[in-house]
């Protein structure tokens, strides 16, 4: 059988869902001749799957579609329109900003913004703050919480007094309720407060376009800085001076390459003299990132 052949076909330039096409299975013990029908062939040919058939690109999903799909462990992740518009589901990508209440920023000090909220995230990537009240025993440089919101792994966060202004980190935990500050921030029972890392951590290696915003309003001849940090360590930064008493705010952005882990920060200065509030709102205080490449 393996050394006969299959001749003198007429070919044809349309195949239909039951024409059958012989295959010779030369793996087979014995060579056996099978057959696939045209419906099944056409079935075949319009994907490509991995063997467990939740990774792959694929054509013509339902009737006359005309688009391309990609699945990667059973999840739409590419999809090419008729229109040739090309949607990637899973791209990093996050948009952070501060929401509900302005933050107090303390003057001539390089503070990382508080941020507290999200328009989009699509692979978690961004952590925001958290915000508390201290309570009894909250003095100089210790922070303590009848809530017990606190865990070991919270040392290296940022605090910041949200009742009047300062940023310090978490020196040490003590227990759930209580932590040990690098520096004292005035903060006193009924304070509130907040704590944590709002930062991007990438997931992936790549370019990645970055652009935020710090807004405040101060009086005439103010400056006001907006610094991108990667790892802790300034990148980019732009910076405004206040044309009167209203809202002002410097634009930063950059195109930085990272690596899986790396993270961004976004960081703010004034010169005003005083504590002075940060704008809330996702259209004064944010930061926007997406990989590109």
């Amino acid at each position: 059988m393996a050394d006969q052949k299959i001749s003198a076909l007429n070919a044809k330039t349309t195949i239909h869902d039951t024409d059958l096409f012989p295959m010779v299975d030369i793996e087979a013990e014995t060579d056996e001749t099978k057959k696939i029908t045209g419906a099944n062939l056409r079935n075949a040919i319009r994907k490509i799957i991995d063997a467990d058939g939740d990774t792959g690109f694929e054509v013509e999903q339902s009737a006359d579609e005309d688009a391309i799909r990609g699945k990667v462990a059973g999840v739409e992740v590419f999809l090419l329109s008729s229109a040739g518009i090309l949607t990637l589901a899973k791209q990093s990508g996050s948009a952070a900003y501060r929401n509900t209440s302005d933050a107090e920023i303390l003057t001539a000090s390089n503070t990382i913004v508080p941020l507290n909220a999200e328009l989009f995230d699509h692979l978690n990537e961004f952590t925001l703050v958290a915000q508390g009240t201290a309570t009894a025993g909250t003095t100089g440089a210790t922070l303590k919480d009848s809530t017990n919101p606190f865990v070991e792994g919270d040392v290296g966060k940022g605090v910041w007094n949200h009742t009047n202004g300062g940023y310090t980190t978490i020196a040490a935990y003590v227990s759930a309720g209580e932590v040990t500050l690098t520096a004292d921030i005035d903060l006193d029972p009924d304070d509130v407060y907040e704590y944590g890392y709002p930062r991007f951590t990438a997931t992936e290696a790549g370019t990645y376009v970055i652009a935020g915003q710090c807004t405040f309003g101060v009086s005439d001849g103010v400056r006001i800085i907006s610094y991108i940090a990667k790892n802790g360590s300034y990148v980019s930064s732009a910076q405004t001076i206040s044309g009167g008493a209203a809202s002002n705010g410097a634009l930063v952005a950059s195109v930085l390459q990272l690596d899986a882990n790396d993270y961004i920060e976004l960081r703010t200065y004034h010169n005003e003299g005083s504590t002075v509030g940060l704008r809330n709102g996702a259209q004064w205080s944010y930061i926007q990132i997406g990989k590109i490449a």
